[in-house]
């Protein structure tokens, strides 16, 4: 999915959170290295957004093949990967010009996407739905992210027999109130026609979707 393909396809990503930059960038500096490949690496930061995260990154990882640097001018000609970053400041007149190696370019992350699609990038948005949890949106697709432990997780699209259950446990604790494992269960086998333990596999998966906890013997939404 998109995480997995950060600094490996040619991506755009619209967003004003600063924070979400530099994981993502994390990602992508990790998913280039976890490849194998040899290909050099330019991380260009035209904006001051957590940059000890991104050079505690770069100095665990010993890879003498991804650099850093705030200058645009120094990798007009650039032999590898690019990734950008350009938060709350016009993206400066090298980029714009024909010479700039666009093809180069592999991560672009901005708060505008005027030049994203004329870059030949895919091009996602990101809407910030609460803290640390973003749905990110192309032409096509959509899908949800959420930050943890410093980390960015892709959640899973519920299948059609888990999204049925999930609203119906919802539905119940609107009408009822409070649910235990066990009212749970029996709502589930119950409305769904399944046995006991279907329905105790169909809670483990939306806890482990992290739609659903259990907290002291009750049912608790994220």
């Amino acid at each position: 999915m998109l995480l997995e393909r950060l600094g490996i396809d040619r991506i755009g990503i619209v967003t004003h959170n600063s924070n979400l930059a530099s994981l993502l960038i994390r990602r992508a500096i990790s998913n280039n290295i976890a490849t194998g490949r040899s290909m050099k690496v330019c991380v260009v930061e035209l904006t001051p957004i957590n940059k000890n995260v991104i050079y505690d990154l770069l100095e665990s990882s010993v890879q003498e093949n991804i650099v850093f640097t705030d200058n645009p001018g120094s990798v007009m000609n650039f032999d590898g990967k690019i990734f950008l970053v350009s938060i709350g400041r016009p993206i400066s007149q090298p980029f714009r010009d024909l010479s700039f190696p666009r093809m180069s370019l592999y991560l672009l992350i901005s708060d505008k996407s005027f030049l994203m699609r004329k870059m030949g990038l895919e091009t996602w948005r990101v809407i910030t739905l609460e803290p640390g949890s973003f749905l990110m949106k192309s032409q096509s697709y959509s899908l949800k992210i959420v930050q943890k432990d410093n980390d960015l997780i892709e959640e899973e699209p519920l299948s059609d027999n888990l999204f049925e259950a999930y609203n119906l446990i919802v539905d119940s604790m609107m009408e009822f109130g409070e649910l235990t494992v066990k009212d749970t269960i029996n709502i589930l086998m119950s409305n769904l026609g399944i046995t006991k333990d279907k329905a105790r596999e169909i809670l483990e998966d939306l806890q482990r979707l992290r739609k659903i906890k259990v907290n002291k013997g009750k049912i608790e939404l994220y």
